[in-house]
């Protein structure tokens, strides 16, 4: 029996209907301006893609670049100190934001990211490198997107004020070391540009911090404890206020702060309360308090807003009416107690509690904010572009205006408009409601390329015929590939050979170069490896120089090994991670952490293993150990995302305590609110639970133990990457044959569903329009700077698929790129910075593939682990046929023609022969097909007669290649590709 005593009296109703009504309740609001007051207290710093000097501070500037300051500097950090803000720890923080004052005019497309110091007091800025950007960051942050456009210097209106940053201040203001009268630091990194004021251009525009608070209240508060001691018989089921509806199990109590309730003030809402119970109903009591002052209790006049006033076994309902004079954001407490009335702060034997944020904004008629977006912003000539109406406040009309579109306007509610002209073009949208408008224009928006010639990426292509795998590379007939590495190849440095296996390929660039940097493979062997290139680019023979090659060392007492190393990922500090792809256990160094299972930070420079200010080179522990893939690092230089590929398949994230240092920071693991049916999801939201990772033995424990705290196995988590241009996170689930996106919003997550996978898609060929099934197996993912999401395909037909951006599953957008050689799977995937060059790897391919030619003129077989570079025929390559033959490739001009015989050389000698008398001079150049000069065979005066030159190539080269005979006679020029056999 459930309880030791009996009710005396049952109910006969139990929908009681009680309406409060509430009209004076003191809100005290406090408005504090603060201007930046000194020339080190506004700042700017180098971009990581500046043309030189990247992190160089900027301290005396006359003005703020927000953000892009010319190729020399690049996309900024810019940092602003406001001092002595006079706000209590812990109030509440109604609104805030930056007011600037334009310098100079700017109309380009500019998005922005804002965010504050996560610190008690922020500090001046120093000339030390890096000192915006090293900072560590609130996890708060605010994109502010399509900045408007600054049109008139010394404006300081609307255009030049930030959106609402109270999420970035309550954070700071919340913590325990914040006083009143402490420093709060805005940092401000992004793209585009936008001019503003500085401190030292004009002291009284400079940058003003206005921050609106009230004492208490929400989240930061301490509110009193309540709640039952036992729901084993019932609980509250169903929380039901206005539009919002929650449903919940049994729990003595349950904080659901992270879920919040729109009212509107001076609004009467309805509320329907349920009970739930484990079998027989029994009577319970609900009462229902709203902290509408703010001051962190229940206890102010009208602040119990709904008292069931009797008990009942079934829904009770009634209403509720806001107070007229009341904005903010607070804490509600939804009491149930078994057979009486609770008090607010009661601890009780039987039923629940559960506390809820309810955001209270202002009643009455709003006007609209007109809001857009495009599905794609750059077209080609005859292309057709989607707007997304994303108006709030209720629109009753719209009026778009499309400048060099067809249609040039409309009233329609998402228009499709097609862009029959080159250029640059302006969009701008009008909403209207009873209340008022509101226009939103974006300048530029759309860019239009001409139809032929106009595209110089590695995303304009015609999709390939669907095929089965061949025994060749197929991508499309505009674009090549330049081997750049093959399984067996000789290091240049070090000793040793290239292992197999590669997978994860890393393009880290020098400078932001899109022609001279780094490439990182890394190699799936046990034991693994990483081989590390330095490359550049010719721009005269438009071929890829690989001017070193080495292999990481990882083989000490501090690392012990690495094994299986699979995919990884680029800082945007400019270093590599690789990750390890296995859970074999084993400690022989005996420092307590297992040796593999781990992801490991190098520099590409040294080709060393970072180390964390312990003098020794350390794996990177506090992402904990499990069967790793890649890792994905957020632009504010903190927050990691990765997956594990089998075992329990989580999806995790990494929120590192310090930027640019991984080796410490918080864990969480992605708990979706509703499983997963047939790969589909059945609810869109969820949320991070935090995985401890203090201990040696919590971090060799990872995937164990999220698994066990409810994290969700995702069926071969693959690959995690973040959209450039919205933000979201988008993972593969290989198992699953779906590619999953969605909104990270701190401590939760929202709009998640599958972005791509699970059918077939209408693939545009040169033959005609042909349905394809996505299939299983997709694993790299990468984007490009468009926002087109690369998708490599382990399984089904090793396909190398482009999905555009703007893509929805109701409106695809996908293309076929590639398809991999007979037994192999295409891996790794980067881009340069300029969009023109992919990078990727071509993993254990079958010894009995076809030759073809490359870029470079080679005669080439995918018979071994190999790494590649593709771009469209106009950036990779001069040859203008792709023979394997010997015949010579002339000059449009003409040139003497000669023959070079035998090919290959017999024993490495070669002759050069001229077909008809010559008298002149004569140079002959022997050279890599890369280009690179190896030396000159011969350069002298020929008296007149015919001439045939010998040459023994053993004395310039020592191992098997295809080499370059350059002739040059009379200005002119011939080559000849010959096959050197040592």
């Amino acid at each position: 029996m459930k309880h030791h005593y009996l009710t005396t009296k049952w109910y006969t109703f139990f929908c009681i209907c009680l309406m409060i009504g509430i009209s004076n309740i003191s809100i005290a609001q406090t408005r504090i301006s603060v201007r930046v007051s000194s020339s080190n207290d506004d700042a700017e710093e180098r971009g990581s893609n500046a043309g030189s000097s990247p992190g160089r501070m900027y301290l005396n500037s006359s003005d703020l670049e927000l953000v892009r300051d010319g190729s020399t500097r690049g996309n900024q950090w810019v940092g602003m100190l406001f001092r002595n803000l006079n706000i209590p720890r812990r109030a509440v923080i109604t609104s805030a934001y930056v007011q600037f004052t334009a310098d100079e005019t700017n109309s380009g497309t500019t998005n922005l990211v804002i965010r504050g110091e996560d610190t008690n007091s922020a500090g001046t800025f120093s000339s030390s490198n890096n000192n915006i950007s090293s900072r560590n960051f609130t996890s708060s942050r605010v994109n502010w997107n399509n900045v408007p456009a600054w049109n008139s210097v010394g404006e300081a209106g609307s255009r030049q004020r930030t959106p609402d940053l109270r999420r970035i201040v309550q954070e700071i203001v919340n913590r325990n070391g914040w006083v009143s009268g402490n420093n709060i630091a805005i940092i401000i990194n992004g793209s585009g540009e936008r001019t503003a004021e500085s401190y030292n251009g004009s002291s009284s525009r400079a940058p003003l911090l206005v921050v609106n608070y009230t004492n208490g209240g929400g989240s930061g508060c301490n509110y009193c404890t309540s709640t039952s001691n036992r729901s084993t018989y019932e609980h509250i089921a169903k929380v039901e206020v206005g539009g919002f509806s929650n449903s919940s199990g049994a729990n003595n109590y349950t904080n659901f702060t992270n879920r919040t309730i729109n009212l509107s003030a001076g609004q009467r809402y309805n509320i329907r309360l349920t009970p739930g119970f484990s079998g027989s109903s029994y009577q319970e009591y609900f009462k229902v308090w709203i902290d509408y002052n703010g001051d962190c209790d229940f206890n102010d006049a009208g602040e119990l807003v709904y008292d069931a006033g009797s008990t009942a076994s079934s829904t009770v309902s009634g209403s509720i009416r806001i107070p007229a004079n009341i904005t903010r954001r607070t804490r509600m407490r939804v009491s149930m107690k078994y057979n009486g009335a609770a008090t607010a702060c009661e601890n009780f034997q039987d039923g629940e509690v559960e506390d809820y944020t309810v955001n209270i904004g202002s009643g009455g008629g709003t006007p609209p904010v007109a809001a857009f977006v495009a599905n794609r912003t750059n077209i080609r000539v005859g292309q057709s572009v989607n707007f997304s109406n994303r108006s709030t406040n209720n629109p009753s009309s719209y009026s778009w205006v499309f400048s060099g579109g067809s249609p040039s306007a409309s009233t329609a509610t998402n228009p499709v408009v097609t862009y029959n002209r080159a250029g640059r073009f302006t969009v701008r949208l009008t909403a209207r409601n009873a209340y008022g408008s509101d226009v939103e224009t974006k300048t530029s928006y759309i860019t239009v390329s001409p139809s032929n010639g106009g595209c110089n990426k590695i995303s304009c292509f015609t999709s390939i015929s669907p095929t089965s795998q061949t025994s060749r590379l197929i991508i499309p007939s505009s674009h090549r590939f330049q081997m750049l590495m093959k399984q067996g190849d000789s290091y240049t440095t070090g000793g040793g050979n290239v292992p197999g296996n590669h997978d994860f390929t890393g393009y880290v660039p020098i400078n932001n170069s899109s022609t001279n940097g780094y490439l990182s493979v890394n190699h799936e062997n046990t034991p693994g490896g990483v081989s590390m290139m330095r490359l550049s680019y010719s721009n005269t023979s438009k071929l890829w120089n690989v001017n070193s090659n080495q292999a990481v060392d990882f083989y000490n007492n501090n690392l012990v090994t690495t094994t299986r190393n699979c995919s990884g990922g680029i800082t945007p500090w400019g270093t590599v991670i690789t990750c390890e792809e296995t859970y074999n256990s084993g400690d022989n160094n005996n420092d307590g952490y297992e040796d593999v299972g781990w992801c490991v930070e190098i520099d590409p420079v040294t080709k060393r293993v970072k180390s964390y200010g312990n003098g020794k080179q350390e794996k990177l522990w506090a992402l904990g150990r499990m069967r790793h893939e890649n890792v994905v690092v957020a632009s504010d230089r903190r927050t990691v995302y990765y997956g594990e590929d089998g075992g329990t398949s989580c999806v995790y994230k990494f929120v590192a305590n310090s930027a640019q240092n991984l080796s410490r920071g918080r864990l969480y693991v992605l708990k979706l609110d509703g499983r997963l049916s047939g790969g589909n999801p059945t609810r869109s939201t969820g949320r991070w639970v935090q995985v401890p990772n203090n201990t040696k033995s919590d971090r060799n424990n990872t995937s164990s133990i999220a698994s066990s705290l409810g994290g969700n196995n995702f069926s071969g988590v693959e690959d995690v990457e973040i959209h450039p241009i919205n933000g979201k996170v988008y993972y593969t689930s290989k198992g699953n044959g779906r590619v999953y996106r969605f909104n990270d919003n701190g401590s939760t997550i929202s709009g998640f569903e599958v972005f791509v996978g699970g059918r077939s898609y209408p693939i545009a060929t040169n033959s005609g329009t042909v349905n394809e099934s996505w299939g299983g197996g997709n694993d790299n993912l990468a984007f490009d700077n468009d926002g087109n999401l690369w998708v490599l395909q382990d399984g089904g037909r090793d396909y190398i698929w482009m999905v555009e951006n703007g893509h929805t599953q109701s409106n695809p957008k996908v293309k076929l790129f590639g398809s991999s050689p007979n037994g192999s799977e295409p891996t790794g995937i980067t881009f340069s910075p300029d969009g023109r060059f992919m990078f990727l790897s071509i993993q254990h391919p079958s010894f009995w593939n076809s030759s073809q030619t490359d870029a470079a003129g080679n005669s080439v077989r995918f018979n071994k682990s190999s790494t590649v570079v593709i771009a469209l025929n106009k950036n990779l390559g001069t040859l203008n046929n792709r023979t394997t033959q010997t015949t010579i490739a002339q000059e449009a001009t003409g040139a003497q023609a000669m023959k070079v015989f035998p090919n290959p050389p017999a024993q490495g000698k070669v002759n050069v022969a001229f077909a008809t008398e010559y008298e002149g001079k004569v140079v002959i150049d022997l050279l890599t097909t890369q280009g690179q000069k190896i030396t000159t065979l011969f350069n002298k005066h020929l008296q007149a007669g015919k001439h045939q030159l010998a040459f023994d190539l053993n004395r310039h080269v020592s191992q098997h290649q295809n080499l370059l005979i350059v002739v040059t006679a009379n200005g002119k020029r011939q080559t000849s590709v010959i096959n050197y056999q040592k």
